[in-house]
């Protein structure tokens, strides 16, 4: 029972340039998940080097078929995260140049795996000097890069993080000057549909070739169509005789995982991927060479428009859902206004009731001051004292 896939810790971020598997461009993971999964298929139990491995996915792809991997990557920050992301037994990421393998022993791996890594560097002899000397006699070099011709010149662009890309012609005559043999392959990101033969018998000749049928949308119409150049170049280069390859390979996503995974884009992070695709930096968004890729990324955006419209219209929702809330409220609002205006109303009356009292209060203790104060009432008060006094004298004498 195989366990549950872990949840990767994320360490990294998407730049654009190198990929991870939890990227929104669903065209750069299929590109490099393919690469790497036609290079496994050439790993059964084989000593396997991965340099530029980059987030870890592919040597941990790599690790599913061979004896053991090696990923080398310049990025100290890339290697933590794929040493603790993908902690398997026959698998090992070192921090280190894909240039300086004085480490590493002679003919010390079946496979050496380079994928978009030498259009980063200017040093290319010496790179693929090292990789010869580092291969047994038999081993296989697996390596790709963007067809300049095609990626950049016919699409007027620049990859800002490229330094020295190669044409195809001159990436055939590198290889040859390296290695005694070599095969090419086109890549082209597509997506469509297959259709397998299921009931040829055994031993049964079948086509040379695959048939390719490429379709494009004119208005509500479908048409077929002849493809356009490929951007990408796969090799595999030998000092031996290369075995049976095959002809065509084809990456499949039934499910549309790379799609139906997105989370639905925030504003932020749809104006983010908008400006990113109309930024200079980012145009490869845009390869014009070939309108397919133009009418995928405007399908994208088109999703995300869509996702955006409905955040907008969950969040106008919620507004209505407290307006109304609001409206409940309010009776009761206007009934404690009420209450409150009514003591207000007590409460100025009593203090007015207490103020008059106390009005009159001191109202009678003027007057009473007065009249205490008048000549008549001290007269009045000498008489009650002889009165008191001559009432008691009476008193005493028994009268």
């Amino acid at each position: 029972m195989s366990n549950p896939p872990r949840q990767i810790d994320r360490l990294l971020e998407w730049t654009g340039e190198r990929c991870v598997p939890w990227v929104d461009d669903w065209q750069v993971l299929y590109e490099h998940l393919h690469r790497y999964y036609f290079a496994a298929d050439l790993a059964e139990g084989r000593r396997v080097l991965d340099l530029g491995s980059g987030e870890g996915y592919g040597s941990a792809i790599l690790a599913e078929r061979a004896k053991e991997v090696l990923g080398i990557e310049l990025d100290s920050q890339a290697v933590e995260h794929a040493s603790t992301n993908y902690p398997l037994d026959n698998l090992e990421f070192r921090q280190g140049s894909a240039l300086e393998l004085d480490d590493l022993p002679d003919a010390s791996f079946d496979l050496v795996v380079c994928y978009e890594v030498i259009e980063h560097i200017t040093e290319h002899d010496e790179l693929l000097s090292l990789v010869r000397r580092v291969l047994a006699p038999d081993g296989l070099f697996v390596v790709s890069t963007p067809d300049r011709e095609i990626y950049s010149e016919a699409a007027d662009y620049h990859n800002p993080y490229h330094v020295k890309e190669l044409s195809r012609p001159e990436f055939d005559e590198l290889l040859s000057r390296f290695f005694s043999h070599h095969g090419l392959w086109g890549q082209i990101v597509t997506v469509g549909s297959t259709l397998q033969r299921l009931d040829r018998a055994p031993g049964t000749d079948s086509a040379d070739a695959a048939d390719e049928i490429f379709v494009r949308r004119e208005g509500d119409r479908w048409v077929r169509y002849q493809a356009g150049p490929v951007p990408y170049l796969v090799a595999v280069a030998s000092q031996a005789q290369l075995a049976a390859l095959p002809d065509f390979s084809l990456l499949n996503d039934p499910a549309a995982g790379a799609l139906s995974a997105l989370p639905p884009p925030t504003p932020a992070s749809f104006a983010e991927a908008v400006s990113r695709a109309l930024d200079e930096g980012s145009g490869r968004l845009f390869e014009l060479w070939e309108p397919e890729r133009l009418r995928r990324q405007v399908a994208i955006f088109e999703v995300a428009v869509t996702s955006e419209m409905g955040a907008n219209q969950m969040a106008r929702e919620e507004i209505a859902d407290l307006c109304r809330k609001l409206e409940a409220v309010n009776p009761a609002l206007d009934e404690a206004r009420h209450e409150i205006d009514v003591l207000r109303d007590e409460g100025t009356a009593a203090g007015d009731a207490a103020k008059r009292a106390e009005d009159e209060n001191a109202l009678l203790r003027g007057q009473l001051d007065d009249i205490t104060g008048s000549r008549a009432w001290r007269t009045l008060s000498r008489y009650r004292l002889v009165r008191a006094a001559f009432s008691g004298r009476a008193h005493r004498s028994g009268a």
